[in-house]
């Protein structure tokens, strides 16, 4: 269950961050923001790694967080229109997600 937790924060870490990178468009001059949310990121995927049952489980539940987050941002926020393949990869990890649970 931990797993989760440090999944969905290493998610939500990286969403924002690419959210901020493309609503502002310049790298460098927001240096300051990007550099801790990268290395939040990195010390919440290493906890993933570390608290996840196995290596695979621990990636299935990082996917599905950062899709599911990715394409909220995409939509509601960025205003972008998201192709058909976005939303059957959705769907597909969100299965993965489902089957690996029933299957335990």
């Amino acid at each position: 269950m931990v797993s989760y937790l440090w999944a969905l924060l290493a998610a939500l870490n990286v969403t924002v961050c690419e959210t901020f990178f493309a609503s502002r468009g310049s790298y460098w001059k927001d240096l300051w923001l990007y550099t801790p949310m990268a290395l939040l990121t990195n010390y919440c995927i290493y906890r993933l790694v570390r608290s996840a049952p196995t290596l695979v489980d621990g990636l299935i539940i990082f996917s599905l967080g950062t899709l599911v987050l990715r394409t909220t941002s995409a939509v509601f926020v960025l205003h972008q229109r998201l192709s058909p393949g976005t939303w059957c990869g959705l769907a597909l990890v969100g299965l993965a997600n489902v089957i690996r649970y029933a299957w335990r």
